[in-house]
């Protein structure tokens, strides 16, 4: 019979759950020493949309790093030192889509983390402005597209082996790309998607549609704090995830959100043995 035109996965939807994941506020211990802040939005799988790729039109305006950017109003302040955005290669599949925000905080940004959040979604916001009323310039599309025609031409050649699966996974039937694009499709751009642009800001890259993370060794040394819980403790699994009050965890002096961990008991994921603490995002 016919191929299937609809991946069997494709129902599944996000892991991201509203009661484990969605509007929550993570703070991880990290292997090494570093201060990062990530904000994480599920999106529908975007494997169909190969044409046009909005989530690439997004990443690069929010991961610019010339005069005007997110990057360049956080290295004013002294806030940050390196800054992206975007789906990867494997934070996206036929359920769903991952976009992932990521800033490198100093010091002082990982006390004006807040406002480091506030500014991301005020940016957005007027790119959402750009989406619904006004009109994108032309050349921020001709400017992407040449990029990634630029980086195809001369990106490293795969192994055999390797651009043998590439092409075996573009062939999916699900994906929709057709035999002459098999070998460019997943790489460049064809068409301005504006309507695909538009969905992805008015309707998924939301703070009530986002999980934060912020990672900071100021929390702890993780070889430290290791052997010092259980992981097998009950209390410790993330089945048994204690969600704090964000009001109660954090002490804001003069617009700098303070967290102790010390007043308050970790938990660890058992898969990854990461150890963190969970709040809700205050309304």
């Amino acid at each position: 019979g016919e191929p299937p035109t609809t991946s069997p996965l494709a129902k599944m939807g996000t892991p991201m759950s509203e009661d484990r994941s969605l509007q929550k506020i993570f703070r991880i211990v990290p292997l090494k020493d570093k201060h990062k802040l990530t904000i994480t939005w599920p999106l529908p799988s975007q494997l169909d949309r190969w044409r046009g790729k909005p989530h690439d039109f997004i990443s690069h305006l929010i991961g610019h790093e010339g005069s005007g950017s997110l990057l360049s109003y956080f290295r004013s302040q002294n806030w940050a030192t390196g800054l992206s955005a975007g789906v990867g290669d494997e934070e996206q599949c036929s359920s769903h889509a991952l976009f992932t925000y990521s800033v490198t905080l100093s010091t002082e940004g990982l006390q004006h983390w807040k406002q480091v959040v506030d500014a991301t979604y005020q940016y957005i916001g007027m790119l959402r402005m750009y989406s619904t009323g006004k009109c994108w310039p032309r050349y921020i599309y001709e400017e992407l597209k040449q990029i990634e025609h630029v980086g195809y031409l001369y990106s490293d050649e795969e192994p055999p082996e390797d651009a043998v699966c590439t092409l075996v996974e573009n062939m999916a039937p699900h994906l929709k790309i057709p035999p002459s694009r098999l070998l460019d499709g997943t790489d460049l751009l064809f068409e301005f998607d504006g309507k695909g642009i538009h969905d992805l800001l008015d309707l998924y890259l939301l703070p009530s549609n986002a999980r934060i993370d912020l990672s900071s060794s100021t929390f702890g040394k993780y070889a430290e704090m290791d052997s010092s819980i259980d992981p097998n403790s009950n209390e410790t699994w993330i089945e048994k995830l204690k969600i704090y009050d964000e009001s109660a965890f954090v002490n804001d002096q003069g617009g700098c959100s303070m967290f102790d961990p010390s007043n308050w008991k970790p938990q660890i994921e058992p898969n990854f043995q990461t150890i963190f603490w969970c709040s809700n995002v205050p309304p």
